[in-house]
């Protein structure tokens, strides 16, 4: 449901666009927001904070929610960019009787390669990412002996990112999107961390009117 939301989405805002450009050379700005999933599994081991301490269940409703992503970056032609940006995941909150509602919580700073082949001057294009995320992971100290990978609460680890969608280039300046991308699960990742998202850009690049600039 929620990607089909997307998709109209996308589809209202290029059905409004009245025109059509290839984006030039130069910086970009944006901003992405939609859903995260991190893969957590609905159940840990929570430690409670009793005299002797002891574990309790506690469990999750899912591991996704909203998450956002800003990032700069630079367009080397119509095909090619990069993309610098930091993302946060939806915590995932473990519930428990009575012994509070501890967290895991996720953000990544990425080091992205886009590509995007364009459908000739329509606007649209496929796009792919390869890249790097530099993952952050804060676990709530009650559940770092069940869901850290060496029993501690903070951790990094680099891992590889790829991702696919779809562009429209509403102006020469303007872009959006819609994709998903995936940061592997590894190192202190229990499982994959997943962003499906719209997308706006803004290109800070000269416009052309045919051979010349307006």
């Amino acid at each position: 449901m929620t990607i089909k939301k997307y998709l109209f989405g996308f589809a209202v805002l290029s059905s409004i666009a009245t025109s059509a450009y290839a984006v030039g050379e130069g910086f970009l700005i944006g901003a992405q927001i939609g859903q995260t999933n991190t893969h957590y599994p609905t159940t840990a081991n929570v430690m409670t904070g009793l005299p002797k301490p002891v574990f309790v269940l506690g469990t999750n409703s899912n591991s996704t929610g909203m998450g956002g992503r800003l990032f700069l970056g630079y367009t080397f032609n119509p095909y090619i960019s990069s993309e610098f940006g930091l993302t946060h995941y939806a915590n995932t909150v473990y519930k428990t009787n009575g012994f509070g509602s501890p967290a895991v919580r996720e953000n990544a700073f990425d080091i992205v390669a886009r590509g995007t082949w364009l459908f000739g001057e329509t606007g649209f294009g496929v796009l792919g990412k390869l890249g790097l995320g530099i993952m952050s992971v804060t676990t709530s100290p009650s559940l770092a002996a069940s869901l850290s990978s060496n029993s501690t609460s903070a951790q990094t680890s680099v891992r590889p990112l790829f991702g696919m969608g779809v562009s429209y280039d509403i102006t020469q300046n303007w872009v959006a999107d819609l994709t998903f991308t995936r940061i592997t699960k590894g190192g202190s990742l229990k499982g994959n961390s997943d962003f499906t998202a719209f997308g706006i850009a803004y290109h800070f690049a000269d416009k052309y009117c045919g051979q010349f600039l307006c």
